[in-house]
């Protein structure tokens, strides 16, 4: 009886795991739709980045002048990086009182498509 209970549990749990679970098309839709949206920001927030942060980032993210940081290979996620932009970090200026939050994220866009 002990094992007829035990059978059934795991094979119910199987099929709560299989339901459950992405299919690999969801992943590829949602990866492709995100890439949109990325591609979107960046294209407001390369302008921006061109005149606010290239001087010390260089225009591919990697100049690290004055301790810029290299953008290619910062570890930070979207909003971290908006957060940054607007509260500044180290010898990099705040940015909240001269961009908008739109303009901030726009950058924070652009920036996540230097990453490599």
């Amino acid at each position: 009886m002990s094992r007829i209970i035990i059978g059934v549990t795991v094979a119910i749990s199987l099929c709560l795991a299989w339901s459950c679970a992405k299919k690999e098309g969801d992943r590829e839709q949602s990866s492709a739709s995100d890439k949109v949206v990325a591609q979107e920001l960046a294209d407001g927030g390369q302008a921006l980045y061109e005149s606010k942060c290239s001087m010390c980032h260089g225009s591919d993210g990697t100049a690290g002048i004055a301790g810029a940081a290299n953008l290619q290979l910062t570890p930070l996620d979207s909003v971290a990086l908006e957060r940054v932009i607007a509260d500044g970090r180290n010898a990099m200026p705040a940015f909240k009182t001269s961009l908008s939050e739109t303009e901030i994220r726009d950058l924070a866009g652009y920036i996540m498509t230097l990453k490599k």
